[in-house]
């Protein structure tokens, strides 16, 4: 398991396991049936409101929400104080937001730079220190050596 290095970085652990999530969903299921879920997810929501919500899927209402909640809100790296905790409200921005922005850097780099990226940080956060570690700065600085 990899930990954040900081508090501050933990929401690039987040985004890194669902964007590689949504990657092998992907892959194993095919772009169509992606699509048609993201179709078929605000159907299902409006007709059952007890069914949860998914991690694997995106869509212009997700965008949308985001777009809602990051108004008047510190950057992603910004690490809460040791007594406060993320709220309610901040943590459905990260858990959101943080997918988008890895993304958004994969179509700028490609993806086949964002895969070399991805597997040279898992190793790197695996070979520092023993303790499993990954902070953003790390992450950024080999996405601009691989890119």
């Amino acid at each position: 398991m990899i930990y954040a290095k900081s508090p501050a970085d933990g929401w690039l652990i987040n985004a890194l396991a669902v964007h590689v999530a949504r990657q092998c969903h992907r892959m194993l299921l095919g772009q169509n049936d992606v699509r048609f879920q993201m179709n078929v997810r605000p159907v299902c929501e409006s007709v059952c409101r007890s069914v949860p919500k998914p991690a694997m899927r995106c869509t212009q209402a997700d965008n949308d929400r985001v777009c809602m909640l990051d108004v008047d809100q510190d950057p992603l790296q910004t690490a809460p104080s040791a007594a406060q905790t993320l709220s309610p409200r901040r943590r459905e921005l990260v858990n959101l937001k943080g997918p988008l922005v890895v993304h958004i850097l994969e179509r700028v780099v490609g993806q086949v730079h964002m895969w070399e990226s991805i597997k040279q940080v898992v190793k790197a956060a695996i070979e520092s220190d023993g303790n499993y570690s990954l902070s953003t700065n790390a992450f950024l600085k080999i996405l601009r050596k691989v890119a």
